[in-house]
Formats: structure tokens, C-alpha cells, sequence
């Protein structure tokens, strides 16, 4: 359940660039809309270590996700096309934990079409780190550092 005093306060995003492991980790909580993920993503391509063949790890756990419109999908769809610098070969899993995150995550892989993405939505951890093909000590600190942000979402939202 999602409990915030000030609900579109409690939206964050943020995102974690690690070259060594050649792996992005992108989070989200609180109410996400589309334009959200392209905000991110300009964010991402901007800053120096950025690679587009890097895996990725989207952790919508604590996303209220916001389905309105088939053309907000088409929005982001052809904002990544149209951005070079952010296509590349990569797999990117979308961590979840309910139906609504689901059927985002879904969409996503459905409509990407042409893009080099592969896309799995997962609701583990295991199945994050099988999919991005992480070693498990590095599987240990991501989950540490996933499990962290949680924790401090809820601080957050319920002060």
C-alpha cells in the first residue's frame, strides 16, 4: 500500500550508473507517468559514463504507474528512436510487484519494436540477475543497494 501526506511529493526517480559492471540502475516510486522516463532518460544520455550497451535494471516497485494514453508510449518510443545516443544492445529487466507495473512493463516490450532492447519484466531478484547476467557478489550489493531505496521511500512517505 502506498501511503504519502503529499502524494506527487513522494514521486522520485533516479538512476545509478555503474561502468564497471557495465549495468544502469534506474528507480522509480510514487506516481510515474511516461514523461517521467523521458526525463530519465535525458538525464542518463547526458552524463559522461553513459554507455547504451550497458544492461539496465528498472526497479517500479514503488511506482503508481500511470496508463492514460497509448501515445505517451509512442511518445517514448520515438524520443529513444530519435536519440542516438541512447540506442544500443543491452537487456533490461523491469523489476515488479503487481499487475498494473505488469502491464507497463509489458507495453514497453511490445511497442519498442526496432529497438536493440531486450526487455523482461521480473518480480525477483534472481530473475533481475539472471537476466542482466550479474555476478553474485555484484547481485548482493545491487540488492543491498535496491533494498535501501525502499526503505528510504517509505521514511519519506510516510513523514
Amino acid at each position: 500500500m502506498y501511503f504519502c501526506k503529499n502524494y506527487f511529493l513522494c514521486s522520485k526517480s533516479f538512476f545509478k550508473l555503474l561502468p564497471h559492471e557495465q549495468l544502469i540502475i534506474e528507480y522509480f516510486s510514487g506516481p510515474v507517468s511516461w514523461y517521467d522516463l523521458v526525463e530519465m532518460k535525458r538525464r542518463e544520455v547526458a552524463e559522461p559514463n553513459y554507455n547504451p550497451n550497458f544492461n539496465v535494471i528498472t526497479d517500479i516497485r514503488e511506482a503508481i504507474v500511470n496508463l492514460d494514453a497509448l501515445d505517451d508510449v509512442e511518445s517514448y518510443i520515438d524520443f529513444l528512436k530519435s536519440n542516438q545516443k541512447s540506442i544500443g544492445t543491452r537487456k533490461t529487466a523491469i523489476l515488479t510487484n503487481n499487475s498494473e507495473q505488469v502491464i507497463h512493463s509489458e507495453l514497453l516490450r511490445v511497442m519498442k519494436r526496432d529497438l536493440p532492447i531486450n526487455i523482461k519484466t521480473v518480480s525477483t531478484y534472481n530473475a533481475v540477475f539472471e537476466w542482466v547476467e550479474l555476478l553474485p557478489k555484484v547481485a548482493q550489493q545491487i540488492e543491498t543497494y535496491l533494498d535501501n531505496l525502499t526503505t528510504e521511500f517509505y521514511l519519506v512517505s510516510t513523514n
